[in-house]
């Protein structure tokens, strides 16, 4: 999440970023609305050291036009 600044700030501890990194490790892809995408540009791709042979592999579908 970033501040008005553009400066990051993290709002979840480090075993929930371990744990978002093992299942974007273990999955093809991830899906995010394109709301977010354009809003946030996240980086969706493994970073954590633990899942070394992983690390910048990302495949991301943006949903678009789809209302709930």
């Amino acid at each position: 999440m970033a501040m008005a600044s553009g400066e990051s700030q993290w709002i979840t501890g480090e075993s929930a970023r371990l744990h978002a990194h093992s299942i974007r490790a273990r999955y093809d892809a991830v899906l995010v609305g394109a709301g977010t995408f354009l809003a946030d540009n996240p980086s969706l791709n493994v970073r954590h050291s633990e899942f070394q042979e992983f690390i910048n592999k990302a495949i991301v579908l943006i949903l678009e036009g789809v209302r709930f």
